[in-house]
């Protein structure tokens, strides 16, 4: 089987390093000589807007026109439910200040101007064909091989469009959930540049055809939505179009290779929509080399974050990090050949440039991210909801960096495989209501030593702040010199010890996983009650610790290095 041997160069070259706020950008612009310059800079940034739109939403009531300073200003409306619109800006008024005076209003919930977004992926010169190594290394084919392929999922790319055509193809949606073109507001939301028909052959290229390449949720159907011009650029009021109207017409997921350094609330809350309609929202975390930046959507709570990683398993230094990182996924490493076929390790998909249908190399946290929303639906073609699906693949990433939870590697790299035997194992328990351990506690009675909840919420701990003294857990009582938590002194009721002011537990058969979050930087151990079975945390304030056990009573401990030690029993 011949191939055209091609690359594509995609996107810009992003700068790095520069902090700072809207009004500062501009003062900094003033002094630069060549203007057209600082207006590219600034969209490089994600500091840019258009300045004749804004996007309002309203608490209660949208209206179809506003007076503001006197002129009446008619609201185009973007979506009912969330009551959000936009406004066109007269040529004679400020926009800055109109969004000030909207924010005055008691009707008016938000006000912004329109933030450019960009895409999120990075490519070089270098022609040749790239074997898909990354399908490989994330375990597709055991998904594959046991009939596991996304068939039934609806995975909606918000991105320059999808185009359908070339030899391999993509199984698009038709009829109401065909898709749409929010940028030249029709129904045609075909690819003018590229970027999001590979993105979507990633997800959802047609796999076992005798033809090209493979996708990772090949039965999925791609729902295109274009909110993306041919430069690769947009603003975030299409993207929030985009991702309320995916919801509205039957999104399963959906995915965001795409965003900047700066938030939009437009975005937020059309993110939040998604969410509370069961949707899974996945984005990539930006390629700005950023330590501490991931990019918007990706950084929203509700968006799971994807950076990328290369064939080596090490998180490429282009992909933006931060606590809000949740996992990274192969998105290419062009200075490297790890699997040695003699070209560099780009993900190749078929797409379609300047009219000419081909197999391109991307990289980029824009490609790692549709690893990620294809793994997500062939768990929702399983039978798992968006929240399953999402803690699945959290639960059974692959460590890459730090144990456990980090700010590089979020929870570690995507393994699909890991992910369906996890599920497979869920789906096969003889009582959906049966806990999944292995090796069931048998219930105790309660005694006024164990703390009860009168009404406990699923998955949440149960946390008492009053000292234990009985079953503490057994460790060395002599401090440790590599960082690491010691053995509580019996005075567990020190006023200066670290307040926990996030815990969150989570059981998956042999393991136990806790997040925790301190006032102040601490040592943490998880141990089972009584016993020296423990996990240790560095001396940091988020902690993640993951301890194989079956057993249900657990203790958490912190500890500062003063030595003022707090513990909560933990009943799991």
């Amino acid at each position: 089987m011949n191939h055209r041997h091609t690359t594509l160069l995609l996107g810009t070259s992003f700068l790095m390093g520069i902090g700072c706020s809207t009004e500062g950008g501009d003062s900094w612009i003033s002094e630069m000589n060549d203007m057209e310059e600082a207006q590219d800079v600034l969209v490089e940034l994600g500091l840019n807007h258009d300045n004749e739109t804004i996007v309002v939403a309203f608490e209660s009531f949208m209206p179809k026109e506003l007076l503001v300073q006197g002129e009446p200003m008619l609201i185009r409306e973007l979506h009912t439910g969330v009551r959000m619109g936009t406004i066109s800006v007269p040529e004679n008024m400020d926009a800055a200040d109109v969004v000030t005076d909207l924010r005055l209003r008691q009707d008016v919930r938000f006000a912004e101007l329109d933030r450019v977004r960009t895409i999120s992926g990075i490519a070089d010169h270098d022609p040749g064909y790239a074997s898909q190594w990354n399908m490989r290394q994330i375990g597709t084919e055991t998904a594959w091989d046991s009939g596991y392929d996304g068939s039934g999922i609806v995975v909606a790319v918000i991105d320059t469009g999808v185009s359908d055509g070339g030899a391999d193809g993509l199984y698009l949606t038709s009829g109401e959930q065909a898709g749409w073109d929010f940028v030249g507001d029709d129904p045609d939301p075909s690819d003018a540049h590229g970027h999001g028909t590979h993105v979507a052959g990633t997800v959802a290229q047609r796999t076992g055809n005798g033809v090209g390449v493979a996708g990772v949720a090949h039965g999925a159907e791609i729902m295109a939505i274009r909110v993306l011009d041919a430069n690769g650029s947009g603003y975030s009021s299409d993207v929030a179009s985009g991702i309320l109207w995916a919801v509205d017409h039957g999104a399963d997921i959906i995915n965001l290779s795409l965003g900047s350094s700066v938030g939009s609330q437009a975005e937020q809350v059309a993110v939040s929509y998604a969410a509370e309609h069961g949707v899974l929202v996945v984005a990539a975390s930006g390629n700005e080399y950023q330590a501490n930046g991931v990019s918007y959507p990706a950084a929203y709570a509700e968006t799971l974050a994807v950076g990328a990683s290369n064939g080596s398993d090490q998180v490429v230094d282009y992909s933006n990090r931060g606590p809000e990182l949740d996992l990274v996924a192969p998105g290419g490493d062009f200075n490297r050949d790890d699997d040695g076929d003699g070209m560099v390790d780009g993900i190749m998909q078929e797409t379609i440039v300047n009219g000419q249908w081909n197999y391109y190399l991307f990289q980029g946290t824009s490609m790692a991210s549709p690893h990620v929303a294809g793994a997500a639906a062939v768990l929702m073609s399983m039978g798992a909801d968006a929240e399953a699906a999402r803690e699945i693949l959290e639960v059974t990433a692959q460590d890459v960096d730090d144990m456990g939870l980090d700010t590089a590697s979020g929870w570690g790299r995507l393994d699909l495989e890991a992910a369906v035997i996890e599920l497979e194992y869920r789906l096969n328990l003889p009582d959906e209501d049966a806990p999944v351990i292995d090796n069931p506690v048998e219930d105790e009675p309660v005694t006024d030593e164990d703390p009860v909840e009168e009404n406990p919420v699923d998955d949440e701990p149960i946390v008492d702040d009053e000292p234990i003294v009985d079953d503490e857990p057994v460790v060395d009582e002599d401090p440790q010199e590599d960082d690491t938590p010691v053995r509580p002194e019996p005075d567990l009721g020190d006023d200066e010890a670290p307040e926990f002011l996030y815990v969150n537990a989570r059981r998956t058969h042999d393991r136990v996983r806790v997040k925790v979050m301190t006032d102040e930087i601490s040592g943490m151990m998880l141990c089972v009650r009584g016993t020296q079975e423990c996990a240790k945390s560095p001396y940091v304030e988020y902690h993640d610790l993951l301890l194989h056990t079956v057993e249900a009573k657990l203790d958490l401990l912190a500890r500062d290095a003063s030595g003022n030690t707090r513990v909560i029993p933990l009943e799991i």
